[in-house]
């Protein structure tokens, strides 16, 4: 499939299996109030359902909770999928409900505008961004619509035409204005080998889409460009555009949201999804951490309290680690650093930090592994002074001259707004 030039899709995480433990990203690309939000959770309760015709019902009750997710980019757009979770009681008679939209950071990142697709429904409605946590790779999209029950349309299936809403619609009838949340599980309560139904937006274009497979392992610990990830490993078919879409237990709650998978000769059936105890604890302080005004307009960005800006994806390769990536919320995007052809060299001018560039020193301490990077980061807290040294070869001609970056940064508090 060939995509139109003006349009950049940045599908799912594809991801590259190392050492069965390491993984890169290789993927395409008015003041308010603090809100304070119900989570409605369950528990695994019940007798699982594994027969065909029981898997069908419950897809059938879940496959409107799982949208489209689009964000216009400046070179294009980004495709991906997204879960709905209503926080207002369905008892309550309101005129406007609140939603909001789970899905997954690098979905929306550098997106100045996002659009939410409802598949079977034909809908679709603009959102808001309520906040997004880079390292854990969740975000939160909001909107509201007020009640329109004259103009709901049963959307039967079964049926050729839509029928006016009414009495007898029950169930079947789905209002273009009320949309059904996620009920939670605990992914504590996950299994070895239990089933699994993902649901998601596969290429960007197939919207709905669901798979089945199984949990094939229940906590892997997994490098992703240099962060550690415990995520839930799967044998359900995951595609490019999957990320932010639902995995749910046989009952129909969601265990997880999917991010990832491995891809590369040899590899099938080895996908990855956030645990939904994960998504519901960032989702939380995402809220909590934001102001909505009662028109629905976020008027300040939710963030993960404690969270740093340092925003730089690695990868280790031949016993070095190299820059993959850097946010445009880094601390050191745009930061000009010193330059020298020695290590401890006069400094000959500035130059800014590039990706490819090979980590050498952090905090005055040799990098020489991805191990030693992460143990030297790891103690990085807001109002720390950091120090990178970086080594770039630059060839010309013949010859080859490796040069020494130091940039100096002080870190403060991520927190991720819509760019301008």
């Amino acid at each position: 499939m060939q995509a139109k030039s003006n349009k950049r899709l940045k599908y799912t995480l594809i991801v590259t299996l190392i050492l069965l433990l390491s993984i890169l990203f290789t993927g395409c690309s008015l003041f308010g109030q603090s809100n304070i939000v119900n989570i409605y959770q369950v528990t695994q309760s019940g007798e699982t359902i594994n027969t065909r015709e029981g898997l069908e019902t419950t897809i059938e009750n879940i496959e409107d909770s799982v949208v489209e997710v689009y964000a216009s980019l400046s070179s294009g757009t980004s495709c991906g999928s997204g879960v709905i979770i209503d926080t207002t009681n369905e008892q309550d008679d309101l005129s406007v409900r609140r939603y909001f939209v789970v899905t997954n950071f690098h979905v929306i990142e550098d997106g100045t505008s996002f659009l939410i697709k409802f598949t079977r429904l034909g809908l679709q409605v603009s959102a808001d961004l309520v906040g997004g946590d880079q390292e854990s790779d969740i975000a939160v999209l909001v909107f509201q619509t007020s009640e329109c029950k004259s103009s709901c349309e049963c959307k039967n299936q079964s049926e050729s035409n839509s029928t006016p809403c009414n009495e007898t619609c029950e169930d079947t009838c789905k209002c273009g204005c009320i949309f059904k949340g996620v009920k939670f599980a605990s992914s504590d309560t996950i299994r070895l080998g239990q089933t699994c139904i993902v649901i998601g937006n596969p290429l960007g274009s197939l919207g709905g889409s669901v798979s089945i497979g199984n949990v094939s392992f229940v906590s892997r610990s997994v490098e992703v460009e240099g962060t550690v990830m415990n995520l839930i490993q799967t044998t359900a078919t995951i595609n490019s555009g999957n990320s932010g879409g639902g995995m749910f237990d046989t009952n129909g709650n969601l265990i997880g949201i999917v991010n990832a998978k491995a891809s590369g000769d040899g590899i099938e059936g080895i996908g990855f999804a956030i645990p939904s105890n994960e998504v519901m604890d960032k989702f939380a302080r995402l809220i909590a951490t934001s102001k909505i005004n009662d028109n629905g307009v976020v008027t300040e960005y939710g963030y993960i309290e404690g969270r740093t800006n340092y925003g730089l994806g690695v990868t280790e390769s031949n016993d070095s680690v190299y820059v993959t990536t850097i946010s445009s919320t880094s601390v050191f995007n745009n930061l000009k650093g010193t330059y020298s052809t020695s290590l401890n060299g006069l400094s000959q001018g500035n130059t800014y930090l590039q990706k490819n560039d090979r980590i050498v020193k952090l905090n005055n301490q040799l990098v020489t592994s991805l191990e030693s990077y992460n143990d030297i980061k790891q103690n990085f807290k807001i109002g720390d002074t950091v120090t990178l040294v970086v080594a770039r070869s630059v060839t010309s001609g013949f010859s080859s001259t490796t040069y020494y970056i130091t940039l100096k940064a002080t870190l403060s508090q991520f927190r991720y707004s819509v760019p301008n």
